[in-house]
């Protein structure tokens, strides 16, 4: 092999590794943190971690459980609210935008309020939560239901007063 032909070999592979690793730092750069990560120090982390909310279950598992029934978790309350308020169209998607859950609401013709809604607790893709509304809150009758599978549900509760009680009374599940 010629020198020439060696150095063009040698100019041209370090061009392209330059190139690619120009490219590399760049596309890390548009794509912003990774979740979990910050550009905060160390020590803001720390406290931002320790006034981080607990993660919201499928179960209701953040609320107290007694024969009675499992406590309403903060989400619920918020649903719960955003019930009471104006019905929207037929369809109203991530109706409580900025929050780590995604809650869409359906209001099926015939319906004048909102009669049910869908809930994604980790905003993966997947509808982790069924209610099924009659009326509107706080005299509403809710449905709650959570997934097993996909569009497969079970563990039924009702909506009895600050509570979940499940599906066939007091201690019944």
């Amino acid at each position: 092999m010629k020198f020439k032909t060696f150095r063009a070999i040698v100019i041209g592979v370090g061009l392209a590794g330059l190139a690619g690793g120009i490219a590399l730092c760049l596309s890390r750069a548009g794509r912003g943190p990774k979740s979990g990560e910050t550009n905060a120090p160390a020590s803001t982390q720390a406290s931002a971690q320790a006034n981080a909310a607990p993660p919201v279950l499928a179960t209701g598992a953040t609320g107290a459980t007694d024969a009675v029934g499992t406590a309403l978790r903060p989400m619920d309350r918020e649903i719960l609210a955003a019930l009471a308020k104006a019905a929207p169209g037929a369809k109203l998607k991530d109706a409580l935008r900025g929050k780590p859950y995604k809650v869409d609401l359906y209001r099926d013709d015939g319906s004048a309020t909102v009669n049910r809604l869908k809930i994604d607790l980790d905003r993966d893709g997947t509808w982790d939560e069924k209610w099924d509304v009659e009326g509107v809150p706080p005299a509403a009758k809710v449905k709650r239901m959570t997934a097993k599978g996909p569009e497969a549900w079970e563990d039924a509760f009702r909506l009895d007063g600050e509570r979940w009680a499940p599906k066939g009374g007091a201690g019944a599940r």
